[in-house]
């Protein structure tokens, strides 16, 4: 049986705070935008800096906003990002390209079905869950798995739940079963998986 009491305040400590020094090393990186189609993009400590068709696409952040979903869909570039500028109202915000930008949109004008994380990832663990298995976020974000106890507390599965509900970050993170709602999401929209998010040599060279 999965121990959500137990599991849960580890990959939230994880999701607010373990990634932060990912930030500088993302710079130069090249990132999965859709299956096996990869764009070299640069983040600075204020900064997103994506090549696209033929153009250099910026987008500022504010403070404490992190980028944690970069996808193509039609073409277009769209992305999500993860505020924290208020800890009393953390939430997920949407923006598709516009001009040499980023414009921010509605949550529903947001593609479903590219609702993913594929920022701010780390190919380490977050530890042991108490099943015994060794939690990987990288490896969670690539299976989108709708049936896994560990996905569904996932960032990925987040935003699914805040995309199905207009819930935010804070009431979807206190479900005590999300699993319904992940599995709802996932068979009307079928998100479209990515191969690696991160390419597997680098992947295998971290481990």
């Amino acid at each position: 049986m999965f121990d959500r009491a137990t599991f849960f305040p580890v990959l939230v400590l994880t999701t607010l705070c373990g990634c932060d020094s990912l930030i500088m090393k993302l710079a130069d990186k090249e990132v999965e935008v859709a299956p096996e189609k990869w764009i070299t993009v640069k983040q600075t400590s204020s900064q997103l800096i994506v090549p696209w068709e033929n153009k250099t696409l910026n987008w500022k952040e504010e403070e404490d906003e992190t980028p944690v979903c970069l996808r193509e869909w039609d073409s277009n570039l769209y992305l999500i990002t993860f505020d924290r500028s208020n800890f009393s109202k953390i939430r997920f915000r949407y923006y598709a390209q516009y001009g040499d930008g980023f414009e921010e949109i509605e949550p529903n004008e947001f593609p479903n079905r590219i609702a993913t994380q594929n920022l701010w990832l780390t190919t380490e663990s977050n530890g042991t869950g108490p099943d015994g298995r060794v939690e990987y976020p990288l490896d969670l974000a690539v299976n989108i798995d709708p049936e896994d106890d560990y996905f569904c507390h996932s960032l990925t599965a987040h935003i699914w739940l805040h995309l199905m509900t207009g819930k935010e970050y804070e009431e979807v993170v206190g479900m005590v079963d999300p699993k319904p709602l992940v599995r709802e999401y996932a068979k009307k929209y079928q998100p479209i998986k990515l191969t690696s998010i991160i390419r597997k040599s680098e992947r295998e060279r971290a481990r």
